[in-house]
């Protein structure tokens, strides 16, 4: 095809949209798109934005004009005036806070989208017996991708005894941990409860995902610090010291969760709840625990080394298919084909 792809999307500096779009720059002249030229009622720069535009990729619909649906639906319009094709990456039904008023938003996306990339297949089952899409849409599986790239510009890790030392962390534990933001659908307390009921004495779970308001388990062998965006060398420090990692996330209004890459970036086995979209992506890399703190318990009880390795050595086997210059090459095979079929 001659000439890039234009494309404008709704995020451009999270590391999630680098990891898709940086390998693919040779084919792919990228741009931020900025929301404050819907909200000004000369449709003129915003007309002049979008004259060119190849495909216009939505992550996020509650961060670029929250509820408005006028808003949303005039963007649209332009969008369709200007000849773009609009691809929608399904990250969630809702927004991670719940915000229902969003919902009607999310509908008018789906109804208009070319093109939606899901990253499971439950996920795209999910989402469109939620939704309306468009008749003729694509509906295409495009892997999270792990960011094992981003782990240090020289690509060495952090020593773990050192890490381990400077958070006064006990050296030889079997330990267990629960990464990322909290979330509504992520029950961080059935975590510390499930290793304060454990029988183990050689475990320490280390829980670097406590929400404003929670209080950890009273347990020696629990340390936890509430949650705080982190530079991604520090995010790679609290890695470094997992043997395991716990995603205790309940079936929602989630789709994904980005802790997966993690899982696969570092070849850690996964304890997983019954969220569908973990053993989906996952595969032999998760154990799962079942759903209750009991249910929990029992399976920390009961680890193995040798189960562990598998399950490790099985996630760090997934990372070929989600490293990012294979998610991105997916990512510009949808790019052409949704630019070659639209209106």
């Amino acid at each position: 095809m001659p000439g890039k792809l234009r494309v404008l999307s709704t995020e451009t500096e999270h590391h999630y949209h680098r990891a898709l779009y940086d390998p693919i720059g040779a084919d792919v002249a990228v741009e931020r798109f900025r929301r404050r030229l819907v909200l000004d009622d000369d449709p003129r720069p915003l007309r002049a934005a979008l004259e060119g535009c190849d495909v216009f990729h939505v992550h996020w619909p509650e961060w670029l004009l929250g509820p408005d649906v006028e808003r949303n639906q005039r963007l649209i319009d332009e969008l369709r005036a200007a000849g773009a094709a609009i691809v929608w990456t399904q990250h969630n039904l809702l927004p991670h806070d719940g915000d229902t008023s969003v919902a009607p938003v999310y509908a008018l996306w789906a109804r208009h989208a070319d093109a939606v990339l899901h990253h499971s297949d439950w996920g795209r089952d999910r989402v469109t017996a939620t939704y309306p899409f468009r008749p003729g849409a694509m509906h295409v599986l495009v892997p999270h991708p792990h960011f094992g790239h981003l782990a240090g510009a020289d690509g060495v890790r952090p020593a773990r005894g050192v890490v381990e030392r400077e958070l006064g962390l006990r050296a030889g534990a079997l330990r267990l941990g629960v990464v990322g933001a909290p979330r509504r659908d992520k029950d961080v307390g059935l975590v510390m409860r499930a290793v304060a009921r454990c029988h183990r004495d050689d475990v320490e779970l280390a829980v670097f995902s406590l929400a404003d308001g929670d209080e950890p388990v009273d347990d020696l062998r629990i340390r936890a610090w509430r949650y705080r965006m982190v530079p991604r060398e520090e995010y790679e420090r609290q890695l470094a010291v997992l043997d395991v990692l716990v995603l205790p996330f309940r079936t929602g209004d989630m789709l994904t969760t980005g802790t997966v890459g993690d899982a696969i970036a570092h070849g850690l086995p996964s304890l997983v709840s019954g969220w569908p979209f973990l053993t989906e992506v996952l595969g032999e890399g998760a154990i799962p625990y079942g759903e209750t703190e009991d249910d929990l318990a029992r399976t920390i009880d009961g680890l193995g080394r040798s189960t562990l390795a598998r399950a490790g050595e099985a996630a760090a086997a997934l990372r070929p298919v989600h490293a990012a210059p294979a998610v991105a090459a997916r990512l510009l095979e949808v790019l052409r084909a949704v630019t070659r079929a639209r209106p």
